[in-house]
């Protein structure tokens, strides 16, 4: 039934144009409730689809960044154990040469 009323409205158009008034007056009744329901069906069904497409797609994408920002943070804190490591090991020879 939904996909009958677009053709509807336009073979109606067609037949507004080609008739005289006071049908004439039917075309730009017709052509209002085309552009009504085609904003109507861009507003309720093709965005809210848009949205939730780019939604997922960009979880997913969130997703990816997401573990290779905690990898790369993984490795950052074990270069800084060494780091720590070294410095202490650094600290400990240099307090033994100081009681030498």
């Amino acid at each position: 039934m939904k996909l009958l009323l677009p053709p509807l409205f336009a073979a109606g158009a067609l037949v507004a144009l080609a008739a005289e008034p006071p049908l004439a007056e039917f075309s730009n009744l017709t052509a209002t409730a085309i552009l009504g329901w085609y904003a109507w069906h861009t507003a309720t069904r093709t965005l809210p689809r848009l949205v939730e497409d780019f939604r997922r797609e960009l979880a997913a994408e969130r997703a990816l960044h997401r573990s290779d920002r905690d990898c790369f943070l993984r490795e950052l804190a074990a270069e800084r154990e060494k780091r720590q490591q070294a410095l202490t090991d650094l600290r400990e020879s240099i307090e033994q040469i100081k009681r030498a």
